[in-house]
């Protein structure tokens, strides 16, 4: 069974059962003597993707129709019915091992993910040093936080700006598709509102959330002065408050589900200012702030460069695979 809209990057299975699907798709009932795996893998190679990118109509490769009449005249290898199959047993055999070592690493890749998230969920609720005195606090989300620390509500920390800009290519552009989601690190792409359109102004040091689909956790430090999607919250810190440290907040599983809580609408859930300014936030002194701060860059400097070391593993068996 193929996509006739994305067999060109591989969108083709065996059908494990029988069944009805989208008039899309191409149904191919092999012939006597003919192994469905080893035609299988052909339609996965590179060198046959590459020869069907040829006879394709569409510019991008993963919206590049080919119709039957084209794929059906394409000429394709046939070994004797034996040999099929001992080639498709050998595939079989070593992409299995190839796709369990790619499944292992992609779940370190969870795993790592999970550990970094509870880090920082731990040190902005109850710091880093392991002797400090806990106290209970009557906020579901903080559950215990140090003693000497205070609680105060977001709108007390800093000023939500609402100076609404036109879009222009005199101030950079931040959409809500530019930031990563749970890691408030920026992706490179190209902007996606339109000259003239409204948009939030920010400046250094702002910190921007994401306020639809909060769970995202679309977070943001800036370094420097623009306009943002309306979609943010963006925040002007006071005095009492480290931006990088709020940031964290942001980050942190609790405060995210806290938030998530009280969004409204079914498809598009969003959160409002009036519930996330309300929240209440652990406080300790700015000393405890710039050291938590300094502790998670470490930490989170190490795990990216874990990170970065089994995606290149994936790409590297993902290679091997190919070949």
């Amino acid at each position: 069974v193929a996509n006739s809209m994305n067999v060109i990057i591989g969108s083709v299975g065996i059908s494990p059962e029988d069944g009805a699907l989208s008039p899309v798709y191409i149904v191919m009932k092999p012939n006597e003597g003919v192994d469905v795996r080893y035609y299988d893998y052909i339609f996965k190679a590179k060198g046959f993707q590459t020869q069907l990118r040829r006879i394709g109509y569409g510019i991008l490769d993963h919206r590049m129709r080919i119709p039957w009449d084209n794929l059906k005249m394409q000429v394709l290898p046939m070994p004797p019915a034996s040999e099929q199959k001992k080639v498709a047993d050998f595939l079989d055999v070593e992409t299995a091992k190839i796709d369990n070592l790619i499944s292992k690493q992609e779940r370190l890749l969870k795993l790592l993910e999970e550990k970094r998230r509870a880090t920082i969920a731990h040190a902005v609720t109850r710091g880093i040093d392991p002797k400090v005195k806990l106290k209970e606090t009557n906020i579901p989300w903080l559950g215990k936080i140090p003693t000497q620390w205070q609680v105060k509500k977001l709108k007390f920390l800093g000023v939500k700006r609402d100076i609404k800009v036109q879009i222009s290519d005199e101030f950079k552009y931040i959409g809500l598709e530019h930031i990563e989601p749970f890691t408030a690190m920026e992706l490179d792409k190209e902007g996606e509102a339109e000259v003239g359109t409204l948009a939030l102004r920010y400046e250094k040091n702002d910190v921007l959330f994401g306020k639809l689909r909060p769970y995202l956790t679309k977070a943001f430090l800036t370094s420097e002065g623009g306009v943002c999607s309306s979609e943010f919250i963006v925040i002007n810190c006071s005095s009492e408050i480290i931006p990088e440290y709020l940031l964290y907040i942001f980050l942190s599983t609790n405060f995210v589900e806290e938030v998530n809580s009280s969004t409204y609408g079914s498809k598009m859930p969003r959160a409002n200012w009036e519930f996330i300014g309300n929240t209440t936030l652990p406080l300790p002194d700015k000393v405890v702030q710039r050291n938590i701060t300094a502790y998670l860059n470490k930490s989170i400097g190490i795990s990216e460069a874990i990170k970065l070391k089994i995606q290149e593993q994936i790409t590297l068996l993902n290679e091997r695979r190919t070949s």
